[in-house]
Parts: C-alpha cells; sequence; structure tokens
C-alpha cells in the first residue's frame, strides 16, 4: 500500500503524466512517499495523479523533491507534507493545473525529526490549490526544538483556497512561516 519514488541515498526517480488520458492512482490509505533520501520529480503536464491516503515529500535529511502541475491534477486524500527534513518544492503552473487537499490538510517544511536547516516552497504562478475539507489547519515552517525551518507559499497569481481553514505560519519556535502575494 506504498508508493515509494527515490526513497534511499543516491537515488533518482522520474514520474510524468504527459497525456490526457494518463492516470496514476493509489488505493484509499496508500502513502506515496517521494524525494525521502533521493532526488525525485513528479512531471504533471496532462493527466491526473490521485493519492488516496498521504503523500510525504522529501521526509529526511538529505532528500529533494519536485513536483510540477502544468495541466492537470494532483488530488491528496490525506496530508500533504512539503519537505519534512530535505527540501522540496511544487509548482502550480498552469491555468488549467489543480492541486487539492483532503482529510489531512498540508505541512510545509515539517522537520519533525529535528532536521538542521529544512526550507520548502509552493509557488501558485497560475492555477488552483485547494482544500476540499474547511476547518483544518494548514502549516507553513513547523520544526522540532532544534531545527530552523522556513516554509512559503508564494503566491503570484491563480487562486489558494484553504476552505475557511487556519493558516499557521511559523507556528513553533525556530520557524519562519511566509505568505508572499504578488498578484492582483
Amino acid at each position: 500500500n506504498a508508493l515509494e519514488m527515490a526513497v534511499q541515498p543516491g537515488n533518482t526517480a522520474m514520474v510524468v503524466l504527459a497525456h490526457s488520458g494518463a492516470l496514476l492512482d493509489s488505493p484509499l490509505g496508500a502513502e506515496v512517499r517521494l524525494g525521502e533520501l533521493g532526488t525525485g520529480r513528479i512531471l504533471i503536464s496532462n493527466g491526473v495523479m490521485r493519492v488516496g491516503g498521504i503523500m510525504m515529500m522529501s521526509q529526511k535529511t538529505g532528500g529533494q523533491s519536485e513536483l510540477l502541475i502544468q495541466h492537470g491534477s494532483l488530488a491528496v486524500g490525506g496530508r500533504l507534507t512539503v519537505g519534512g527534513s530535505g527540501v522540496c518544492v511544487i509548482h502550480v503552473a498552469h491555468p488549467h493545473a489543480l492541486l487539492t487537499l483532503g482529510a489531512g490538510g498540508m505541512r510545509i517544511a515539517d522537520a519533525s525529526n529535528n532536521a538542521a536547516v529544512v526550507r520548502s516552497d509552493i509557488n501558485i504562478s497560475n492555477g488552483t490549490l485547494r482544500a476540499l475539507v474547511g476547518g483544518l489547519d494548514h502549516t507553513a515552517g513547523s520544526a522540532g526544538a532544534h531545527s530552523l525551518s522556513t516554509g512559503a507559499i508564494n503566491l503570484e497569481g491563480g487562486t489558494l483556497d484553504l476552505a475557511n481553514g487556519n493558516l499557521l505560519l511559523g507556528n513553533r519556535s525556530n520557524t519562519m512561516g511566509i505568505l508572499s502575494i504578488n498578484a492582483g
């Protein structure tokens, strides 16, 4: 019940969904791990990726991951962790790009295992990031006691819709959360 990509040191993995009928579907409760200790990348230039459970990107120190949604969608049914103790970047970069969050909300730069320095970003230059469940907490910059964690959401176009949820920026010691809105 897991899809693991680049989970060991030195591993590299890349998934490309480039056809309008492309579908990568994981069952309810399944975990998707990208760039845990290696380097992982997902490119959705068409098609759909559905994660039935949680999706963890760059969960451990040394992990690097990137997700680019240019046209198509990613739906995460559980929690989306964008950079645990590694480095992660998500780009939502097309008017038809859609990233939806389910019942678990979103955590950006969530270095709960006391990593030294963590920085992760979500860049929305077009398209939509939408929470489907209202009233959830979404965090940008939350870390353990010995970490320096920065989580950022950069909105340069498109839509950020957290469905009446809370956006907690830098909600623990030694953390920084950034919400940058450069669109009108």
